[in-house]
């Protein structure tokens, strides 16, 4: 059986910053942007403008992971100050895994479960910046590779101009 969306951590880049949290994980999602129109006898038409990926991260603080939750914790900042996003690989595990411009979340919650520090966890929603024209097909056992397109054709990219790739 194939793990679809998932099978590997949580990866973080930013201006060749990269932070790999190999203790923590990513859960992947999309949502549907639409406009609903209705009609004068009612009916609903739907229009499709695209789908935005939504990130929920999870950030262990095991074993030696703190020293990259704060490096993390850094570059949030500097893209706050830039109005910039960072890249955001919810389940890295290589160079093909899907991988999601998104915009610094608006809540940052470290979340304190004991009085040590290996008792603690911090969650992260991210989201796109760009809208995507279809949810893509992407499984552990994926072999082709594709690359990412926004709604326009254009080729999604890194913040390094390296074109975003994912296997199918």
């Amino acid at each position: 059986m194939d793990m679809i969306f998932g099978q590997g951590n949580a990866r973080f880049e930013r201006g060749g910053v990269i932070v790999n949290l190999g203790y923590s994980y990513g859960r992947l999602s999309f949502a549907d942007s639409v406009h609903d129109v209705e009609t004068l006898k009612g009916t609903l038409l739907r229009f499709y403008k695209g789908s935005r990926a939504k990130i929920k991260t999870v950030l262990n603080n095991s074993l030696n992971e703190s020293g990259g939750i704060l490096t993390l914790m850094q570059i949030l900042n500097a893209a706050r100050q830039d109005h910039n996003g960072i890249m955001v690989y919810p389940n890295y595990q290589g160079i093909s895994s899907p991988g999601y411009l998104c915009n610094v979340p608006v809540e940052f919650d470290p979340e304190w479960l004991s009085l040590v520090g290996g008792g603690q966890k911090i969650e992260l929603n991210w989201e796109s910046v760009e809208r995507l024209d279809n949810v893509p097909a992407y499984s552990s056992s994926s072999t082709v590779m594709f690359l990412w397109t926004i709604h326009n054709g254009q080729t999604m990219t890194e913040h390094n101009l390296i074109p975003l790739e994912f296997k199918a």
